[in-house]
């Protein structure tokens, strides 16, 4: 069987994605057989070597709004938590940051964030992708699949703007390149996203790759984007989760550049 390295370099390589992408999914739900069986899943909500989390079967039942069928098959209701965690007082904000815009999110979770804004009744489109293997059948198509630790080309729908909260700390940092390449694809304006600073000794969730937000900063603009200061401030300034008060930061893409 492929290794997920091998898997990933030819998901690059290939010019139909589409068998590739397949066999990466069901790799990694062979991956997370394989940790449950070997009992290294901790609370039962855990990270595959992607960085995408997995529930568990015993999670998913005590996870508010999942319901599990007998086939094995796991629904997440609408408007449900659903085990993902949603700062309502950032909602508004965000839906004024976008303002009339559309809005692709990565690393979406359950698509919290995607109903909560969505109900503004701002954003034009929003559109969501999760790298868990299951979240299609999970959400009921709400939010589609995407691994961020592969290049995804056309297979991300561009937005004009982009949304990734505490998401890249799990990217392992062999992947970090393909993970900024996504959010790269995913925008033509501008994005916000949440990098925390902190790794596994001080988290324990799987932080596998911490930056600081100088050292995002310093990434973002050399893909050809600008901290937005004032921006940031107010979002900072709208959220009530402590992670996202010291961490969130929004740019603006030099539309210049590809």
């Amino acid at each position: 069987m492929p290794t997920l390295t091998t898997i990933f370099m030819l998901s690059q390589q290939a010019s139909s994605q589409a068998p590739i992408v397949d066999h990466l999914r069901s790799s990694l739900l062979t991956e997370a057989s394989a940790r449950q069986e070997a009992r290294t899943v901790a609370n039962g909500k855990f990270p595959l070597s992607t960085g995408a989390w997995y529930m568990t079967d015993k999670y998913a039942k005590q996870a508010s709004g999942i319901e599990l069928f007998a086939n094995g098959t796991r629904v997440c209701a609408a408007g449900a938590s659903c085990g993902y965690r949603l700062d309502e007082k950032l909602v508004p904000c965000l839906g004024v940051h976008f303002g009339r815009g559309t809005v692709t999110e990565l690393g979406a979770g359950v698509g919290r964030y995607q109903q909560a804004v969505l109900s503004l009744g701002r954003v034009s489109a929003y559109t969501a992708y999760d790298g868990m293997p299951d979240i299609q059948t999970l959400t009921s198509g709400r939010v589609g699949w995407a691994d961020l630790s592969v290049v995804q080309g056309t297979r991300i729908l561009r937005s004009d703007h982009a949304l990734s909260l505490e998401v890249a700390e799990h990217i392992p940092p062999q992947y970090e390149t393909n993970y900024l390449d996504n959010l790269d694809l995913a925008n033509r304006r501008g994005l916000v996203l949440s990098w925390s600073r902190w790794g596994a000794k001080q988290s324990g969730h799987g932080h596998v790759n911490p930056k600081t937000p100088e050292q995002v900063k310093a990434l973002l603009k050399q893909r050809g984007y600008r901290f937005d200061t004032n921006a940031t401030r107010v979002l900072r300034k709208c959220a009530s989760v402590s992670y996202l008060r010291t961490g969130i930061l929004a740019f603006t893409r030099d539309l210049a550049r590809p």
